[in-house]
């Protein structure tokens, strides 16, 4: 059995989190929050995971979540 890239885990969730959050919040306060908190992510060197697929997840799932209406 494969098994699953911890950084994909990280991106589907930041990914979720932020279409989630931004469909019931707005999604501008949500995204300048968030962008303090993948980038804490992605300057811990234990973790080694890159920013720029971070910064895409959260950008995605702000754009979708904040284009449906709950």
């Amino acid at each position: 059995m494969e098994k699953t890239s911890p950084v994909f885990v990280l991106l589907s969730h930041v990914l979720q989190i932020s279409a989630i959050a931004s469909a019931i919040i707005d999604n501008i306060p949500f995204t300048t929050m968030m962008i303090q908190i993948v980038l804490r992510l992605a300057n811990n060197e234990a973790l080694g995971l890159p920013l720029s697929p971070l910064i895409w997840a959260l950008a995605f799932g702000a754009c979708f979540g904040g284009e449906s209406s709950i």
